[in-house]
Parts: C-alpha cells; structure tokens; sequence
C-alpha cells in the first residue's frame, strides 16, 4: 500500500504540470488578418511551431524534407484556407514553395471518417492549394484530430497528416479577426 500512494501522487502530478498541448501556431499579421497554422515534415510529422533552426535533428529534418502549411487565415472578414509545401534552397538561402499539380479536387480525410472529395484551386497572387467552401472546412476540422491528404509534389508522392486538434480554441481568434 506505502507504494501505490506515492507512485499515484507522481502520477497525479504529473498529469497536473503537464500543458496542454495544441497543434496549432497562432499569428497576426495585421490588424485586420489572423493567421492558424499547422506544420507537418516528412519525416517526423506533425507539428506546431516553427521555430528558428537550431543544429538538431528535427530542424535538418525540416530543412532537408520541407514543410507542409495547413493555414487558416481570417482576411477581410473572410476564411481563407490553403495548404503548400516548401523547402529550403541553399542555393538561394531562401524558403521555396514546391508546386503542386493543377487540381480541381483531392480526397481529404477528417479525422477516421472516409476520405471525401474536397474542392482545391490555384489563386494567382496566392502561395498554394487553396481550398474551396472555407466555412465548412473550419467547421470540419474543429471537431476532428486531423485531417490528411495525399499529393505529388517535387517528383514525389506524399502523405499529409495534420494535427488538427485544439482549433477550436482558436475560433474566438478568428471570431475576433471578423470571422
């Protein structure tokens, strides 16, 4: 019995400190845009911040696989949904956008619910997929764990899987934004 009740205490207290994690990095761009955004790698997969490179693992990984967006924006009082993929040219110091094929549509699973057929289309002026009937889309990923998809993108075939939970905590932001 004298060990079952210190190791439920540092087990209480364990799940005490523990924060909350969310998926998703919030920014505001200006006064009238508010920016959510999710991250996944190639190899590692989801994640939620997208921090300065350190000499890890993790930020090699970033930089030589790239990074997909699944990002959110409230704009004018508008959603605007859009998904890319980048990576970093050495040649050009810089972080490139890797296009996707022209596509009218591309299946897209809501967390275990079978993949359904999603409108996506190609904006000029817009840095990636942007995808159709924003409102209904916000709606779908606030109440699921993820949303995936797969796309080719540079020469390869590539299966995307956001982190999509806790956005709804993040509704009052856009809300705020005019959303």
């Amino acid at each position: 019995m004298r060990k079952v009740v210190p190791a439920i205490l540092v087990l209480l207290l364990g799940l005490h400190s523990s924060p909350q994690a969310h998926a998703w990095d919030l920014s505001v761009p200006s006064d009238a845009d508010t920016l959510v955004r999710t991250y996944y790698n190639p190899i590692f997969g989801p994640f939620d911040e997208f921090t300065l490179p350190k000499n890890d693992q993790k930020s090699w990984d970033i930089q030589n696989h790239g990074v997909f967006f699944l990002n959110v924006y409230c704009s004018q009082e508008k959603f605007l949904v859009l998904t890319k993929y980048q990576k970093w040219s050495l040649e050009k110091s810089e972080w490139e956008t890797m296009p996707f094929p022209k596509l009218t549509s591309m299946p897209l699973r809501f967390g275990t619910a079978k993949a359904i057929s999603w409108g996506v289309k190609t904006e000029q002026d817009v840095d990636g997929l942007v995808i159709t009937n924003p409102k209904l889309f916000v709606k779908k990923i606030s109440g699921v764990k993820s949303v995936e998809y797969q796309i080719k993108s540079d020469g390869k075939l590539y299966k995307v899987k956001f982190n999509t939970a806790g956005f709804s905590n993040y509704l009052p932001d856009l809300k705020d934004a005019g959303c």
